[in-house]
Protein backbone atom coordinates (compact mmCIF):
# COMPACT_ATOMS: atom_id res chain seq x y z
CA UNK A 1 0.00 0.00 0.00
CA UNK A 2 2.66 2.68 0.58
CA UNK A 3 6.51 2.37 -0.49
CA UNK A 4 9.38 4.15 1.49
CA UNK A 5 10.82 7.24 -0.93
CA UNK A 6 13.34 8.18 2.02
CA UNK A 7 14.45 8.66 5.49
CA UNK A 8 12.95 12.24 7.58
CA UNK A 9 14.50 11.35 10.46
CA UNK A 10 15.43 8.94 14.01
CA UNK A 11 15.08 8.61 17.67
CA UNK A 12 15.80 6.39 20.17
CA UNK A 13 12.55 5.11 19.56
CA UNK A 14 12.41 4.64 15.98
CA UNK A 15 12.56 6.43 12.25
CA UNK A 16 10.26 8.44 10.63
CA UNK A 17 10.22 7.69 6.75
CA UNK A 18 8.56 9.70 3.79
CA UNK A 19 6.35 7.18 1.98
CA UNK A 20 4.12 7.28 -1.18
CA UNK A 21 0.93 5.55 -1.78
CA UNK A 22 1.32 2.54 -4.12
CA UNK A 23 -1.60 3.51 -5.83
CA UNK A 24 -2.35 6.77 -6.12
CA UNK A 25 1.43 7.86 -6.87
CA UNK A 26 0.99 11.60 -5.76
CA UNK A 27 -0.29 11.07 -2.51
CA UNK A 28 2.62 11.39 0.16
CA UNK A 29 2.20 10.49 4.08
CA UNK A 30 4.91 10.13 6.67
CA UNK A 31 5.43 6.41 8.25
CA UNK A 32 6.77 6.36 11.79
CA UNK A 33 7.91 2.85 12.74
CA UNK A 34 9.07 1.33 16.67
CA UNK A 35 10.74 -1.53 17.58
CA UNK A 36 8.12 -4.46 19.24
CA UNK A 37 11.04 -4.96 21.84
CA UNK A 38 11.05 -1.39 23.84
CA UNK A 39 11.66 -1.69 27.57
CA UNK A 40 8.57 1.37 28.02
CA UNK A 41 6.76 -0.70 25.52
CA UNK A 42 6.91 2.04 23.02
CA UNK A 43 4.38 5.14 22.67
CA UNK A 44 3.44 4.55 18.93
CA UNK A 45 0.01 3.05 19.99
CA UNK A 46 -0.56 5.73 22.16
CA UNK A 47 0.33 8.25 19.28
CA UNK A 48 -2.12 6.19 16.84
CA UNK A 49 -4.88 6.51 19.27
CA UNK A 50 -4.36 10.21 19.82
CA UNK A 51 -4.39 11.21 16.22
CA UNK A 52 -7.57 9.30 15.50
CA UNK A 53 -9.61 10.90 18.26
CA UNK A 54 -8.06 14.46 16.57
CA UNK A 55 -8.92 13.03 13.30
CA UNK A 56 -12.53 12.33 14.16
CA UNK A 57 -13.01 15.75 16.01
CA UNK A 58 -10.96 18.55 13.84
CA UNK A 59 -10.00 19.21 10.40
CA UNK A 60 -7.36 20.59 11.11
CA UNK A 61 -4.84 17.95 12.70
CA UNK A 62 -2.62 15.48 11.33
CA UNK A 63 -5.13 12.49 9.96
CA UNK A 64 -4.06 8.58 11.02
CA UNK A 65 -4.34 7.34 7.76
CA UNK A 66 -2.81 3.54 8.45
CA UNK A 67 -1.70 1.79 11.88
CA UNK A 68 -0.35 -1.90 12.58
CA UNK A 69 1.72 -3.67 14.18
CA UNK A 70 4.18 -6.97 12.94
CA UNK A 71 6.02 -9.26 15.07
CA UNK A 72 9.40 -6.99 15.35
CA UNK A 73 7.80 -3.34 14.84
CA UNK A 74 4.68 -1.02 14.76
CA UNK A 75 3.95 1.75 12.18
CA UNK A 76 1.47 4.40 11.86
CA UNK A 77 0.94 6.15 8.54
CA UNK A 78 -0.33 10.19 8.73
CA UNK A 79 -0.40 13.19 6.70
CA UNK A 80 2.99 14.39 5.84
CA UNK A 81 3.54 17.87 6.98
CA UNK A 82 6.47 20.41 6.54
CA UNK A 83 9.44 20.53 8.84
CA UNK A 84 9.51 19.29 12.27
CA UNK A 85 9.16 22.41 14.89
CA UNK A 86 13.02 21.52 15.89
CA UNK A 87 13.97 22.09 12.28
CA UNK A 88 12.22 25.57 12.63
CA UNK A 89 13.39 26.84 15.93
CA UNK A 90 17.32 25.91 14.29
CA UNK A 91 16.31 27.96 11.21
CA UNK A 92 14.90 30.78 13.06
CA UNK A 93 17.89 31.23 15.31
Amino acid sequence: MWKVTEKIGAGGCGAVYEVVHVKRKNFTAALKVESTGLPDGGVLKLEAYVLAKLSDSSKYTIRLLHSGKRLKYSFIVMTLCGPDLMFLKKMKG
